[in-house]
């Protein structure tokens, strides 16, 4: 039978400090984690946003062929319950499928409609949405737009950015 010497110890388990480093860095990795995938979703919700504005402006444009104008809004900028009135000419007319809503679906659009005239039958308008990834605390609505109809427009409400070019006069 061996016997071990008495100063000779064998230590079972880790420190109180070994627990605390290692979970220390699985919360730092975690927090890290956690953001990147958070500015990933507001990136695939932006992109979710360009889609629908594409298929919008590609709706709206067979809209003025078939009726030499845009669906009427009646008030001179279409968001919220303005801009499913506006759109459900698309819906009824089979020009998209149903009313685009928003990728969170918090029951406010932040798509706007904006034709140049209040009575809506007009050849230039603009589609815009507020980009969640690109909003800052220096730029709290950073929008972005696609031009119908004209590649120059004056809206009502600034655009930051328009998607695949033209010039916008921001007031």
């Amino acid at each position: 039978m061996k016997h071990t010497p008495s100063h000779i110890q064998h230590q079972k388990g880790f420190t109180l400090i070994e627990l605390l480093v290692v979970i220390a860095i699985i919360s730092l990795l975690s927090s890290v984690i956690l953001t990147s995938t958070n500015i990933a979703r507001a990136k695939g919700r932006d992109a979710n946003r360009t889609s629908d504005m594409v298929q919008l402006r590609n709706a709206l444009a067979l809209y003025d062929l078939d009726h030499n104008g845009y669906p009427p809004c009646p008030t001179t900028t279409c968001t919220g319950a303005n801009f499913t009135s506006a759109l459900n000419a698309l819906v009824t007319g089979g020009y998209i499928s149903k009313v685009l809503q928003d990728p969170l679906n918090q029951g406010q659009y932040v798509y706007y409609y904006q034709t140049d005239v209040t009575s809506g039958n007009a050849k230039a308008g603009i589609v815009m949405y507020v980009s969640e990834s690109k909003s800052s605390a220096s730029v709290p609505n950073y929008t972005e737009g696609i031009l119908i109809g004209s590649n120059t427009f004056s809206p009502s409400i600034s655009v930051n950015n328009i998607i695949g070019g033209g010039t916008v006069s921001n007031p």
